[in-house]
């Protein structure tokens, strides 16, 4: 078995590298997919180096800078499995890895991929096929590698490449001089081999050139024939096109600038595609004869990111080769590459197979014949279990016929804009979509009136694919998913996932207008996302679509995201209008999300104006969040239902805020809803319903109401109850400008009842903070605090410029600030 050791920015080198060894009979194990599910990558990953016959490592830029590369490195060389570098781009070696790799021997695959597959594969396959000569006895004194050299270096010195069984001289001489003459017979079949190969290659790339091959064959543009000049004009205008022959060659009217005109609107699209070490790159080329312009679209594609830029300009030539001659005007650039520039100057020639495109520090070449072109329904089938380069060339309806899930596909399709249309998939179970699992790059692809139904239990269901493993972004869907028996669905993706460890994941520019419906981890972009050790970044995204979850974790850009070991989690400039429901967990942009750190982690510049309703734990922007901050978000124009309780140790707990139901830290919010709860149970506030922390510092920081809110027990006007544990309690520049009303205990304009239950550790702290409208309750009511209840009187704590000017009124414990104090003053 090989063991391919590889950073997950080179995951579509890495696939190529597992199936062409595989093809080539080779059983390959590789993370994630070898690893069972809820298995242990700490102990899969050493046991399966430990069982290996070789170690290959896809050496790289990406995997010298890898957390987990040299730890795979250091464990193979520990067990002294045989190691062998294939080095796929023209990074340096830095000085860990020439010390780890010392008197290795590299496979260079940069620029020459096809002889270094070829080279890999002769030094694997002795390993393979006789993997006891390469094994190391427990009580062996000499390593595997001196094994490999020393049985490789005796296999090549024998007649016949295998073995090193001793013959007599006689049997040796008429070995070699059989070995002669199979060597010259297997000298001219080859060259006749050869021969016969060019002779159809040559063939076959002159009938191919000038043409576009269409049905998602590859694509060889050698002459510009589809561009301005060479579609005849039915309606001859000598002020928009002189050209009217039928058959017009290419260039017809060379060096003259296209005459100024009602345009012919036909537009053309041409593809091309690059890849260097960077990532894939590909260009959209579109050109209209009628007014002389001409457009790109410059889109690169990588582990790491993505990024688009947007030129225009003015075709000044067209050329006897059938060519054009552009000069670029202008450029909008989308998500530049940090350190990167792109100068609208200079000019491009679109003629023969390639086409630069040099601006500023980014150059690139582009070739077309490694691209695919997709026009059809058809076209679409051969994604299953592709990894090429794909370009929508047009719009494509579906006509609302059932049709199965794309599987397998971990390439590049390039929307550019173009929709798919009426996608109908109907099962009773598994991962449901457009594609069933995508470990791809999907970019700029709208998906309109889709129906995605599951019966059954199924784990993951979206419109674009059910289970989300490489990258999509500017993806925009519509219709109705509905799979209400399943635990992960969402409008475009039902599970985002990384299963490596430091591989993280970005969504961005997403909209939905679906409609979502499971049981639970449900949300209008996303139903879950998840990763072990990885960053989580979410922006730019849009849902209009009512989410419906009848279980837990409902929102409306994510149902759940959750980070399992270290990492953080954000959520930026995003915006709800659909209305969110469920039970537990409820939220206008997230159900629940759990980050592992805390000062980086934010959902921030976020905002709901949809009807978030739910038993328990609700917010409008996250219903329950750990370790991560809301800052700058609003809620204006949305409306909060809470409806039931939460039940714990035999009491009611409703966890509900205008913003957060349960949280530890919000910054720069201002509350526009009122916060109205009619059940029994406690913990209702204008910015959140329970503010909580076991270590971290509870922060609640230039927030103000402005609305009513009223509860059972433990309302608050800021937050509903307020405990820490071990964590300091911070509240500054927070105001209420609302009436504060609880039927039962503890009301307060500021809090309801904030303490550190009995611990040592927490101080509170509280800055400039007032209060202006009437609380009222029944017994612990206060303008500021109903109770606030330390264990040491006056240790460290803070109380300064805060006042109230509400009405306040109880049955008893009542006061102008505070109901009952216990070791802090506020006097």
């Amino acid at each position: 078995m090989i063991f391919i050791s590889y950073s997950s920015k080179d995951r579509i080198l890495a696939d190529e590298l597992k199936r062409m060894l595989e093809n080539n009979g080779m059983e390959c194990w590789m993370a994630p997919m070898s690893i069972p599910a809820g298995s242990s990558y700490a102990i899969e990953i050493p046991q399966a180096i430990k069982s290996c016959s070789a170690f290959v490592l896809l050496l790289s830029e990406n995997s010298q800078n890898s957390k987990w590369v040299p730890k795979e490195v250091d464990t193979a060389l520990g067990y002294e499995r045989i190691v062998i570098p294939f080095h796929v781009d023209e990074s340096d070696i830095n000085e860990q890895f020439n010390f780890r790799l010392t008197d290795v021997q590299r496979v260079e695959a940069f620029n020459r991929r096809s002889e270094a597959y070829r080279e890999l594969v002769e030094r694997l396959r002795p390993i393979v096929e006789n993997p006891g000569l390469y094994s190391t006895p427990s009580d062996s004194k000499s390593s595997v590698a001196e094994k490999y050299n020393a049985k490789t270096t005796a296999i090549k010195d024998t007649p016949y490449g295998r073995g090193n069984r001793q013959n007599s001289g006689a049997d040796n001489k008429q070995k070699k001089n059989k070995g002669s003459l199979f060597a010259i017979l297997g000298l001219c079949i080859a060259g006749i081999a050869v021969a016969l190969l060019l002779f159809f290659v040559i063939n076959g790339i002159v009938k191919k050139i000038g043409n576009i091959k269409e049905n998602g064959e590859k694509t060889a543009v050698t002459d510009t024939a589809t561009l301005p000049g060479n579609t005849p004009n039915t309606d001859p205008d000598p002020n928009t096109n002189t050209n009217t022959d039928a058959s017009p060659a290419p260039g017809s009217d060379t060096g003259s600038e296209p005459a100024a005109g009602t345009p012919s609107q036909e537009t053309v699209g041409t593809a091309y595609f690059y890849s260097d070490k960077n990532g894939t790159r590909i260009v959209t080329l579109s050109t209209d004869k009628g007014n002389g312009t001409a457009g790109a679209v410059w889109q690169s594609f990588s582990a790491g990111g993505y990024s688009r830029i947007n030129l225009t300009g003015i075709i000044t030539e067209k050329n006897s080769d059938g060519g054009i001659k552009i000069v670029w005007t202008g450029e909008e650039s989308e998500v530049l590459p940090e350190g990167t520039s792109w100068t609208p100057v200079g000019s491009s020639t679109v003629s023969g197979d390639e086409t630069t495109f040099s601006r500023g520090e980014l150059e690139m070449t582009a070739f077309s014949d490694d691209s695919y072109m997709i026009r059809s329904a058809d076209d679409l089938l051969k994604l299953v279990n592709s990894d090429g380069i794909f370009v929508l060339a047009n719009d494509i309806d579906l006509g609302g016929t059932k049709r199965s899930p794309i599987a397998g596909f971990s390439g590049v399709l390039a929307g550019n804009g173009f929709t798919i249309s009426n996608l109908k998939i109907e099962s009773a179970s598994g991962n449901a979509g457009l594609f069933s699992d995508l470990a791809g790059f999907v970019a700029d692809l709208k998906i309109e009136n889709a129906s995605v139904t599951v019966t059954g239990k199924s784990e993951n269901v979206g419109i674009l694919c059910g289970v989300l493993s490489g990258n999509a972004t500017g993806i925009s869907v519509s219709g109705v998913v509905r799979a209400e028996k399943s635990e992960k669905v969402g409008g475009v993706t039902g599970w985002a996932q990384r299963t490596m460890p430091y591989d993280d994941m970005s969504l961005t520019n997403f909209s939905s207008d679906a409609e979502v419906h499971g049981e639970k981890n449900v949300g209008g972009i996303a139903g879950y996302i998840s990763g072990e050790i990885s960053d989580f970044r979410i922006a730019d995204s849009l849902n209009r679509g009512a989410v419906t979850a009848s279980g837990e974790n409902a929102g409306g850009i994510a149902g759940s995201v959750e980070v399992i070991h270290f990492g953080i989690v954000i959520i930026s400039n995003s915006r709800n209008t659909g209305d969110i429901s469920g039970k537990y967990n409820v939220g206008g942009i997230v159900g629940s999300a759990t980050s592992k750190d805390r000062e980086a982690s934010k959902i921030d510049t976020c905002a709901c104006s949809a009807t978030v309703k739910g038993e328990a734990f609700a917010g409008c922007i996250a219903g329950c969040l750990t370790r991560i901050r809301v800052d700058e978000c609003s809620n204006k124009g949305a409306t909060l239902e809470v409806t039931g309780y939460y039940v714990e140790d035999n009491k009611h707990y409703a966890y509900a805020g205008g913003f957060v139901g349960l949280g530890s830290s919000v910054f720069n919010c201002t509350n526009e809803v009122e916060v109205n709860y009619s059940g029994n149970g406690g913990y209702v506030g204008g910015i959140i319903g329970c503010a909580y922390s076991e270590t971290d510092t509870i922060e609640i920081r230039n927030v103000a109401n402005n609305m009513k809110v009223s509860g059972e027990d433990y309302v608050g006007g800021i937050a509903g109850y307020v405990r820490g544990y071990y964590a300091d309690i911070l509240f500054e520049k927070a105001e209420n400008h609302g009436d504060v009303t609880a039927r039962g205990n503890y009301a307060g304009g500021i809090a309801g009842n904030c303490n550190s239950n009995d611990f040592w550790g927490t101080t509170f702290y509280l800055y400039d903070s007032f209060n202006e409208n009437a609380v009222s309750g029944k017994k612990y009511v206060g303008g500021l605090f109903g109770v606030v209840n330390f264990s040491f009187d006056d240790e460290g704590h803070v109380v300064t410029g805060c006042n109230s000017t509400g009405e306040v009124s109880g049955e008893s414990d009542t006061g102008k600030l505070v109901g009952y104090s216990h070791g802090v003053s506020f006097e």
